[in-house]
């Protein structure tokens, strides 16, 4: 996000200064014909063209000074000079993290750059630590890499020093070289360094198992010993069980597994050349000799199976009903839609054309802004005629009430605020003492005194004032 505001930034800024530029050239000899309130349009109109010749040239010029450089740190390193490929791969590095390039450009230069820095770590043989290194960065990103991923794996191997991060690149390299049994054997002597049993290791396993290709020397049998450590029991452990008493005739514990597998598997449903080499690996054991030693390979797997089988109940176990089951069928297919549907939406975004045709809106919308702002300012800063002057009234009559004085104006103006509440004509005057100021509360004016007492006793009577006097008439002051 700050590289993109950086780009955003020097971007609008060059684009401003040009654009303001060309307007200046280019749109005065046109002024007097169209005049000023068309110049609008025209002079957005260059900052945008502006701003897309500026981020063309910035993009060609970071992609020609990257590309130059990618070129130079590969001569340094056919050359040996490995410190100057480093320097080379590190100024690279800063052309990608520069204002040069735009996000999406620097997205694909990143990737590039990223696998050169990975390829010239492994030709350095700098994989001492697989888990914190640019290779695993890479391969996260491009696990299609054969050579990377071979190299990789069999550093991690070896390493015996494994994390999530590693867990997660060993399978996508799985995933990605779906049909390679050289990767595959990688992988399991990785997973069997583990010593794991779980769905993805188990998978890795019946790939190499099934393998027509020789295997290397002592994985089957390190397959085979963990399966026996596991007690594990199935077609895939048959399968690896018999392939390692092919290599060794005196395994009591390949026997027994074998045994095990047999009892545990209908043995009808095993391919022909299967069951015959576990007769032909049995054919020294009787019936009983057999089931004696299957029992001691798994000595409670009748009632293992029982107990699994109680734990997973099926609906009609649960007692729901037909129209419950649709409902949740119903529920379920409704969610794959929607769900499918928002990846497609978010894939089809994140795609290049998605993203050239929102950076597309986002500028319009920004010039839309740009033109209405224009648009609203020009029509708002106007001519304003100057309000009309509102005459103070004048007033001739000589007397008033005062009903209150105070030391502070708050208090005198909350208390003329109260009078003015009940309908009457009051405000105050400051008067200033020898040592003090008084603020004082007087009520309308009069054309004599005698009105000015009747007021007065009239508002007292009615409890609004407490005492009065008549005082001459003086203007209210400005708060």
């Amino acid at each position: 996000m700050g590289h993109l505001f950086k780009h955003a930034a020097v971007r609008l800024w060059a684009a401003l200064f040009l654009g303001s530029s060309a307007t200046l050239i280019l749109l005065p000899p046109f002024a007097g014909t169209l005049g000023p309130s068309w110049m609008i349009g025209p002079a957005v109109g260059l900052i945008a063209i502006a701003y897309w010749l500026v981020g063309i040239s910035f993009a060609y010029a970071g992609r020609r000074r990257f590309n130059r450089l990618l070129e130079e740190a590969l001569t340094w390193e056919r050359a040996g000079m490995d410190r100057e490929a480093r320097q080379a791969l590190s100024r690279a590095g800063a052309v990608v993290d520069s204002f040069l390039l735009s996000p999406f450009v620097r997205k694909d230069q990143a990737k590039r750059l990223l696998a050169r820095r990975a390829r010239f770590q492994m030709a350095q043989g700098d994989v001492h630590h697989p888990s914190d290194s640019v290779v695993v960065a890479y391969l996260r990103q491009a696990p299609e890499d054969r050579e990377a991923a071979i190299q990789w794996l069999e550093e991690i191997a070896g390493a015996g020093d494994t994390t999530s991060v590693t867990d997660d690149i060993a399978v996508r390299i799985g995933q990605a070289h779906p049909d390679d049994p050289t990767i595959h054997r990688l992988l399991a002597r990785f997973y069997i360094s583990q010593r794991r049993c779980d769905l993805t290791a188990l998978q890795t396993y019946t790939q190499i198992a099934n393998s027509e290709t020789a295997l290397s020397e002592g994985l089957i049998e390190e397959l085979a010993a963990l399966f026996i450590s596991e007690r594990r029991a199935g077609r895939l452990a048959l399968k690896v069980f018999l392939k390692a008493y092919e290599g060794d005739h005196s395994g009591e514990k390949l026997l027994a597994g074998i045994a095990a597998c047999c009892r545990d598997i209908p043995f009808e449903t095993l391919p022909r050349p299967l069951r015959e080499e576990a007769r032909d690996a049995l054919s020294d054991m009787d019936t009983s000799r057999c089931a004696e030693v299957a029992n001691e390979y798994l000595p409670d797997a009748a009632d293992g199976i029982q107990k699994r089988r109680r734990r997973f109940k099926t609906s009609r176990d649960l007692r729901m009903g037909p129209l419950m089951q649709r409902g949740f069928m119903a529920l379920a297919g409704v969610g794959a839609i929607f769900s499918a549907r928002v990846l497609r939406i978010l894939r089809a975004i994140n795609s290049p054309r998605g993203r050239w045709i929102g950076m597309g809106l986002a500028t319009l919308a920004v010039g839309w802004l740009a033109v209405s702002t224009v648009i609203y300012l020009s029509a708002t800063f106007r001519a304003v005629d100057p309000a009309p002057k509102i005459e103070a009234k004048t007033i001739t009559d000589p007397f008033t009430l005062q009903v209150a004085a105070y030391l502070k104006e708050a208090d005198a103006q909350r208390y003329v605020d109260q009078l003015i509440g009940h309908g009457l004509d009051a405000y105050w005057t400051r008067a200033v003492g020898t040592h003090k100021t008084w603020y004082q509360v007087r009520v309308s004016h009069f054309k004599t005194k005698a009105n000015a007492r009747a007021m007065g006793e009239d508002l007292k009577a009615r409890r609004l004032i407490g005492d009065f006097y008549v005082a001459n008439y003086r203007r209210p002051d400005a708060p």
